[in-house]
């Protein structure tokens, strides 16, 4: 990372103000600890890098000790953390425990007497970033689906960072983790192709029946669906949805997805369902979540996400006990 102490850097016309004045306030932030850190340690180098989930920005601070500090009590540091641990090189050693102390109010305590000399110490602290949308502010992301009608459904991912010539302004060594993207998976078309008829048609007796408000049109409604019962040679309606939720589940949607290329699959969550009944049917989509990284040196990310609608389609008719030919 270059030297936190440099002037404030103008960002081209075209960057966002809100972006640059986040980033601003980020680069103030690491500034102060830099400055504070300096009075006691001699600074090795420092890293910065952004956590996508938690919306977490997280410095990588190497340094050794000044002679003059060692054996002396503790220090306080009035800067915000979330969280924050000090390892001693070359063994990797967490000393965090006894030498850390994060305050319940603000800022965190160093203990002197825990430190030794000729040692380098690593501190990475965790602080939340001041405006969340930030990450996505300076992200440009992008999703196409090829054709609809192929068997295996293919969605093209794309992010990439934006502004690159002025982040470089700001950071040598730039990192944003996990960053999520978010892909709506359609699954009705292919519910519908395997429902039975007949199934489908209790259904839309069933939602006509809790909406209708006038008493004679819902007592035909009722013997119209009591027909319907009465004709059905397959299992109870009721099991068959429990059935179809099970599909649903992450842990057995997932086997019917597949992410490539520079993005790694992450969760599945399901989107809103089909019908509007007081129980579950079937989505209308899954809500694929997929995750990468990007830097300075690799700004831009390219994933493919695979949806295999034939067999998920089989999985859906196996309930129903038949096969479509």
């Amino acid at each position: 990372m270059k030297a936190l102490n440099a002037l404030p850097i103008k960002f081209s016309s075209d960057f966002a103000k809100e972006a640059t004045f986040y980033l601003d306030k980020i680069m103030k932030w690491g500034q102060n600890l830099i400055k504070w850190l300096k009075a006691d340690f001699k600074i090795e180098g420092q890293t910065i890098r952004f956590i996508y989930p938690e919306r977490l920005q997280a410095w990588s601070i190497a340094f050794t000790c000044k002679k003059n500090i060692l054996g002396k009590g503790h220090k306080k540091f009035l800067i915000p953390v979330k969280n924050i641990t000090l390892v001693a090189l070359p063994m990797l050693t967490d000393i965090t425990e006894k030498a850390i102390k994060i305050l319940p109010d603000k800022g965190f305590i160093i203990n002197y007497k825990s430190l030794q000399p000729d040692m380098l110490y690593i501190l990475k602290i965790q602080s939340e970033i001041e405006n969340p949308k930030l990450l996505d502010i300076i992200i440009d992301a992008r999703s196409k689906l090829d054709d609809p009608n192929r068997e295996v459904r293919r969605y093209w991912m794309h992010a990439q960072l934006k502004f690159l010539s002025a982040l470089e302004k700001y950071f040598s060594s730039f990192k944003i983790e996990d960053w999520e993207f978010k892909v709506d998976v359609g699954v009705y078309e292919d519910i519908k192709i395997s429902l039975p008829k007949e199934f489908e048609r209790e259904l839309e007796v069933i939602l006509e029946w809790v909406k209708e408000k006038d008493r004679e049109r819902k007592q035909k409604l009722s013997w119209a669906h009591l027909r319907i019962i009465k004709g059905r040679k397959r299992k109870d309606i009721l099991k068959i949805l429990k059935d179809l939720q099970r599909i649903f589940l992450p842990s057995n949607f997932r086997r019917f997805i597949d992410v490539k290329k520079d993005f790694r699959y992450h969760d599945c969550i399901r989107g809103v369902d089909y019908y509007n009944f007081p129980f579950p049917t079937w989505p209308r989509f899954m809500t694929v979540i997929s995750r990468t990284d990007l830097t300075l040196e690799k700004p831009a990310a390219v994933g493919l996400l695979e949806f295999k609608r034939s067999e998920f389609r089989k999985n859906v008719e196996n309930i129903f006990c038949r096969k479509k030919k």
